[in-house]
């Protein structure tokens, strides 16, 4: 008897293994990759924000739907987003050359490198409607020019 009473644990276990694996488990989303190309050079690293509202872009990457770091190498950097849902993003990233995990600017303005989604550019930083784009699922790759 013993054995029999062990087998529905067991139906049960395989069944969420079988669950677990299955690509529907995965369904809630798929990658976005952002590529920063031009930074001068290795130092530090580059922190990115996936952002989904206008308010939060690109100033509050705490407000981020995510936010990711990504080492350098050969002048480029790439920031991969996992589990990211369809819907409208705009992606920001900087070079954070001195590691302190802030966005430094002096008197001039920026003191470090940033690129944005679509190249998205302004006076005073990138527009979340510029940087805008449509992510359908499954896998995406977004190249970003710095600026210094």
């Amino acid at each position: 008897m013993r054995p029999l009473a062990a087998a529905p644990l067991l139906v049960a276990l395989s069944t969420a293994a079988a669950l677990t694996l299955s690509p529907a488990a995965h369904a809630d989303g798929g990658t976005i990759t952002f590529v920063m190309n031009g930074l001068r050079n290795e130092k530090g690293a580059v922190l990115c924000s996936l952002h989904d509202k206008e308010d939060a872009f690109p100033r509050k990457p705490a407000l981020a739907v995510a936010t990711v770091r990504a080492v350098i190498k050969g002048g480029t950097a790439s920031c991969l987003f996992s589990s990211v849902a369809p819907g409208a993003y705009a992606i920001s990233g900087y070079h954070d050359e001195n590691d302190n995990g802030k966005f430094d600017v002096g008197l001039l303005g920026p003191t470090e490198g940033w690129a944005a989604s679509n190249d998205a550019r302004g006076l005073f930083g990138p527009k979340f409607k510029d940087a805008r784009f449509e992510y359908k699922g499954s896998a995406l790759t977004l190249k970003g020019q710095t600026v210094y």
